[in-house]
């Protein structure tokens, strides 16, 4: 029993600080308004008390009258109402905002909620290209063909050619992500004398064992998912679009879940923050796009331990990665400061 009381008075003791450092910021802000307020009375006062004292006062100021005018109409009016405006901010920046954070929150887990619902949707569409394990069974036994066709003593070009003709799957996504890189070894090895025989020691069988050899790892990482993403092409971009999105909706929904918890999202915060959630769902998934596209030059740089190869070889790295992008979309908006402050200033 002691134990409770000694927690809710240090709770108490807590709530009593807060209130003691929230006294002064009170009292300053009202200080400084009624300086404001102090300081507009005394100028319309010494306008009333010369130039609008009456007609002949008016008529003697002429040369001024525009001006009088001016301030009049225009200038005394918008520093009232901007003085109304600081106050009303300070007003609402002492009451916590839980109402107006319900509503962020609930409209965050609507939007994640249908854009979650569209983005599986797309996946089981059946005319969407996706990776089958079945169909690539075949372009993997292909690759052990050509490995077993130049690890012999002596390589015979012509064998070469017909095992990699076999580097093909029935899969569109494998066959597409591969071509380019069978054409080139097709057109090295047929450069090739026919009936020559070539040793293990050969420069050539070197270079070719070295591309097989990336190719075998590409496919490896790509035959780890599971059917469901997306893994070559535009639509792997679609991907690291949705993801992108979904560590956008995620981190907003965390920031302002966590401010609520600790009594500190308040009215002033919500006015000044909730043009900032919509900006960063509409922007954050071209910002992560944008990253994605200078990986391959920054990436070692920016992330340590992660290569370029590792995030285009996995799905799940780089899913993983386009989410962290977005979660914290202005961190990752610092990597162009980065970029930025690395180009060269222009000629003056």
């Amino acid at each position: 029993m002691a134990d409770i009381f000694n927690d809710l008075k240090a709770m108490l003791e807590r709530l009593k600080n807060e209130a003691g450092n929230l006294m002064p910021l009170i009292e300053g802000s009202a200080k400084e308004v009624s300086i404001k307020c102090n300081a507009l009375d005394v100028e319309i006062d010494n306008l009333l008390q010369s130039s609008l004292a009456s007609p002949e006062k008016w008529a003697e100021n002429k040369d001024k009258q525009a001006d009088i005018i001016k301030k009049v109409q225009k200038d005394l009016p918008e520093r009232i109402q901007g003085i109304r405006g600081g106050l009303k901010q300070i007003q609402s920046g002492m009451f916590s905002a839980v109402k107006e954070a319900r509503q962020v929150i609930i409209t965050g887990i609507i939007f994640l909620i249908i854009t979650a619902g569209f983005y599986t949707a797309l996946h089981y569409c059946p005319k969407i290209p996706s990776y089958n394990k079945a169909h690539a069974a075949d372009f993997f036994n292909s690759i052990g063909k050509v490995k077993a066709s130049i690890v012999k003593p002596e390589i015979v070009p012509a064998e070469v050619i017909g095992t990699l003709s076999e580097l093909k799957s029935e899969d569109d996504v494998l066959t597409s992500e591969f071509s380019e890189r069978v054409s080139f070894l097709k057109g090295f090895v047929s450069t090739f004398k026919t009936d020559e025989k070539i040793s293990q020691n050969d420069q050539r069988v070197v270079e070719i064992k070295e591309e097989i050899a990336r190719i075998e790892k590409r496919a490896r990482g790509l035959a780890q998912n599971d059917r469901f993403f997306w893994i070559s092409g535009y639509w792997r971009w679609l991907e690291i679009v949705f993801w992108g999105e979904f560590g956008v909706i995620v981190g907003i929904l965390v920031w302002v879940s966590t401010q609520v918890e600790g009594g500190k999202y308040t009215r002033l915060m919500y006015e000044q923050e909730r043009h900032w959630y919509l900006t960063e769902a509409v922007i954050g998934p071209i910002v992560v796009v944008a990253v994605f596209f200078i990986l391959k030059q920054f990436i070692g740089t920016l992330i340590e331990g992660i290569t370029e190869e590792d995030v285009g070889g996995s799905i799940y790295t780089t899913l993983g990665l386009s989410f962290t992008l977005g979660l914290f979309l202005r961190r990752t908006l610092g990597i162009f400061d980065f970029i930025k402050d690395r180009l060269p200033l222009p000629k003056s």
